[in-house]
């Protein structure tokens, strides 16, 4: 019989007791259409930022354009 090293016993206890569970039915999570568009990224659609970005104007003097 081959030496397993612990790395390797750990995966296959892990992936047995994932096994079981699937066979029971238990589930980790389970996401709905409507969860993931709650937990979308962003500004919900039709709202304004109160205070927005204000473009700015970088100036140089032409002693460095020439660098």
């Amino acid at each position: 019989m081959p030496k397993i090293d612990k790395e390797m016993a750990r995966f296959e206890k892990d992936l047995l007791h994932s096994i079981g569970e699937m066979k029971r039915g238990e589930h980790a999570a389970v996401h709905t259409a409507e969860q993931i568009v709650a937990r979308m990224r962003g500004r919900p659609v039709g709202t304004v930022k109160e205070t927005p970005k204000v473009s700015t104007t970088i100036r140089s003097m032409p002693i460095f354009w020439t660098r």
